[in-house]
C-alpha cells in the first residue's frame, strides 16, 4: 500500500509541476518575428478528400501573401474518388498549384509520410508549410507563419481549432484547444513536446539534415510530432509556437465518438517513441497515465479504505485546480471564448478518456484512412 500511494505522490508531484510549467509558459510575450520574404513550398497529403479538398485549396489560395513566393503541392495518395480530378481543376487556373499522384502503396512507410515525401521532392520553397486536407486556413496563414522564421529558427508549430456547434463537437474543440494551450506553453519554455501536421511549418534545410522521414518511416503516424522532435534532438535549430491568431487553422471534428477515439489512439501511439527521442515528455506521459489510473482506481476502492479515498480526493481537487489554470490561460491566449460548462464535462470525463486512449495506442488498436 505505501508503495503505491507513494507512485501516486510522485504521479501527483509531475502533473502539478509541469501543469504550472504549462501556464508559466503561456505568460511569456511573442517571439520577435522577421521581416524576410522566403519561398514557401505548401504540402497537403489527400486521400480520398474530394468533400473538404476544395474548401481547403480555396483558402490556401486565398493569401495576403505574394502569389509567386508560394506553390501548393496537393499529393493524391490513391484515392478512390474525386480527388485527383479536383486538384488538376485547379491547377489548370493557378499556375502554383501542383498535383502529385501515387498510384501503388509504398513498403515499409506509411502512406501519409510516403505522400509527403513525395511532395517534399519536388518541392522549391526554402520553407515547407503543411496542413491537412480536411483544414481551411486563413488568409494570412502564410504571411504569419513565414515571419517567425528568423534565421535561428528551423521550426514554427501552428494551431488549429476545431468548429464546434454541437456539444459533443465542443467538447471534442474544448480537448483539442487544451492540448495546444499545453504545447504551447512548454514550447515557449523551450522545451517542444508536441506538434500538429494540421499546422506545421519547418525548413527544407532542417528536413534534410535529419535525413528526411528515414528514422521515423516505419510508423504509422508521426509524420509531423516525431519530426519535430527529430529537429529538436538533432539539429541546432530552434523551435517555437505561433501565438498569432492570424496563422490560426480550422479543422473538422471528428463525426463519431468511435472516430475520434480512433483519431486520439493513434496520435497516443508515439508514446514508446519518446522514451529515446524526448525522455522528459516520456516521464511524463507515463505519469499522466498512472496518475489518471490512480485517481480512478483511488475513487473504487475508497469506498472501503478512508485513507485511500481522501488521497484521491487531493489528487482530483488538484487536477482540477491545474487543468482550469492552463485551459483558461490558453484560451486567453488564443483569444478564444471559455465554457466553465463545458469545462467541467471535459474534466471529470478525461480520466477514462486517457485511460481508454493511452490502451488502445500502447495495443495499436486504431484505424487508418
Amino acid at each position: 500500500m505505501t508503495v503505491i500511494i507513494t507512485l501516486f505522490a510522485i504521479a501527483l508531484g509531475i502533473y502539478v509541476v509541469m501543469g504550472l510549467l504549462f501556464a508559466m509558459g503561456l505568460f511569456l510575450p511573442a517571439r520577435q518575428k522577421n521581416g524576410a520574404q522566403l519561398f514557401v513550398s505548401v504540402v497537403i497529403a489527400a486521400r480520398n478528400e474530394e468533400r473538404s479538398l476544395p474548401d481547403c485549396l480555396y483558402s490556401v489560395l486565398n493569401q495576403t501573401y505574394p502569389e509567386n513566393l508560394f506553390e501548393v503541392i496537393v499529393v493524391d495518395d490513391r484515392s478512390e474518388d474525386r480527388t485527383a480530378s479536383m486538384v488538376q481543376q485547379f491547377a489548370e487556373k493557378h499556375s502554383n498549384v501542383r498535383l502529385i499522384q501515387i498510384k501503388e502503396k509504398a513498403e515499409k512507410i506509411s502512406g501519409k509520410k510516403n505522400a509527403l515525401e513525395q511532395g517534399i521532392k519536388v518541392s522549391r520553397g526554402d520553407i515547407l508549410l503543411f496542413t491537412d486536407a480536411d483544414c481551411t486556413v486563413q488568409n494570412t496563414w502564410i504571411e504569419g507563419m513565414v515571419r517567425y522564421f528568423t534565421n535561428d529558427v528551423g521550426l514554427v508549430i501552428g494551431a488549429s481549432f476545431t468548429k464546434s456547434a454541437a456539444w459533443f463537437e465542443r467538447l471534442q474543440s474544448f480537448d483539442f484547444a487544451a492540448m495546444k494551450a499545453a504545447a504551447c506553453g512548454i514550447t515557449n519554455l523551450g522545451l517542444p513536446f508536441a506538434a500538429s501536421g494540421q499546422n506545421l511549418a519547418y525548413r527544407k534545410a532542417a528536413f534534410d539534415e535529419v535525413g528526411g522521414f528515414e528514422k521515423i518511416r516505419h510508423r504509422i503516424s508521426g509524420d509531423d510530432v516525431l519530426m519535430m522532435q527529430l529537429i529538436r534532438k538533432l539539429t541546432k535549430w530552434k523551435i517555437v509556437f505561433s501565438d498569432d491568431v492570424g496563422t490560426f487553422n480550422s479543422t473538422r471534428p471528428e463525426p463519431t465518438l468511435r472516430a475520434f477515439i480512433h483519431q486520439r489512439s493513434r496520435w497516443a501511439s508515439n508514446t514508446e517513441m519518446m522514451l529515446t527521442m524526448s525522455p522528459i515528455f516520456f516521464i511524463y506521459l507515463v505519469s499522466v497515465y498512472a496518475f489518471n489510473v490512480g485517481l480512478a482506481g483511488g475513487l473504487i476502492a475508497g469506498i472501503w479504505n478512508q485513507l485511500i479515498l481522501s488521497i484521491a480526493v487531493f489528487g482530483w481537487i488538484n487536477k482540477l485546480i491545474v487543468d482550469f489554470l492552463v485551459t483558461f490561460l490558453g484560451f486567453k491566449k488564443f483569444s478564444k471564448p471559455f465554457s466553465f460548462s463545458i469545462f467541467l464535462t471535459w474534466f471529470f470525463l478525461q480520466t477514462p478518456y486517457v485511460l481508454w486512449v493511452g490502451l488502445r495506442g500502447g495495443l495499436g488498436l486504431f484505424k487508418w484512412k
